[in-house]
């Protein structure tokens, strides 16, 4: 009988300490959807004069989480999944100010003549 109670006092004690299932689940929903399709839809979500200058990489990446939910998406397969959607690089050694950057444009921008000068 003692058992009982005490192993009931327990079980409610450690429920306290674990994080609701709901929680949970939409976390590894986040991290369960493809990463291309999560970075189709932020791109989506910019605006096409914004797109025709070009985003920096790290932007893209911060707004993309990783597998872990606690870290930003990996460059390697976030740049793969770039790729995939058609997007392409334009890096430009440099710029007056600044040394290198990479900027990525997507495929609608490809046969821009401006973009093009900075292969």
């Amino acid at each position: 009988m003692e058992n009982d109670i005490f192993v009931s006092g327990l079980i409610a004690r450690l429920d306290k300490f674990n994080p609701p299932a709901k929680s949970e689940q939409s976390a590894k929903s986040i991290s369960s959807t493809p990463l291309v399709v999560r970075l189709e839809s932020f791109l989506n979500s910019i605006d096409d004069d914004e797109k025709q200058n070009g985003i920096p990489f790290d932007r893209i990446r911060k707004r993309l989480k990783g597998v872990s939910n606690k870290t930003n998406a990996h460059a390697a397969e976030l740049s793969e999944a770039l790729r995939a959607l058609g997007w392409f690089r334009v890096r430009s050694w440099h710029n007056g100010r600044e040394s290198f950057r990479a900027l990525w444009f997507p495929p609608m921008f490809e046969d821009n003549s401006d973009a093009n000068k900075r292969n």
